[in-house]
């Protein structure tokens, strides 16, 4: 699938789209209590680790490996949107993905760090649904990773 791992290909025009600019996320960086309702994940807010701020958000696998989903409906179809993340672990290990909408998805594995680096997960346009579904996880209950500054815009990442 063109576009997932990658920066922006190609162009658009940001002046067509009329609808919410901006991050989509809502406490992109987990500083308040108050977590984006698209979210389920094992693990929570913490101080321990923090990209930017003071807090980030902590995740492990729970009983059958499921780590962090972030499920909404919140793009509109036709346009450019680019989701991007601070991510960093307890120790280096891929992490496997499920990134899409619809019923087309893929699956990129993510090779986590010790550092914080910014991965950017989804460039594309959205067609047919808005159903969007990012899934995150590990079969490896010894690992546990942060997650910071998540942005989700149309047009290209920040």
């Amino acid at each position: 699938m063109p576009g997932i791992l990658q920066t922006l290909i190609g162009s658009y025009k940001a002046s067509s789209y009329v609808g919410p600019t901006g991050n989509l996320i809502t406490n992109p960086g987990f500083e308040t209590a108050t977590v984006d309702s698209g979210f389920a994940f094992s693990g929570g807010r913490t101080t321990a680790q923090a990209q930017t701020g003071s807090y980030s958000l902590v995740a492990g696998a729970d009983e059958v490996g499921n780590t962090l989903l972030y499920s909404a409906s919140v793009l509109t179809v036709g346009f450019p949107f680019s989701l991007s993340f601070w991510i960093k672990g307890t120790s280096a290990f891929a992490l496997n993905t499920s990134v899409g909408f619809g019923n087309n998805y893929s699956s990129p594995a993510i090779n986590v760090t010790t550092s914080w680096q910014q991965i950017s997960v989804l460039n594309n346009t959205v067609t047919g649904t808005t159903n969007m579904q990012i899934l995150l996880y590990t079969l490896d209950f010894a690992q546990n990773f942060w997650i910071d500054n998540i942005v989700l815009q149309y047009g290209p990442t920040a």
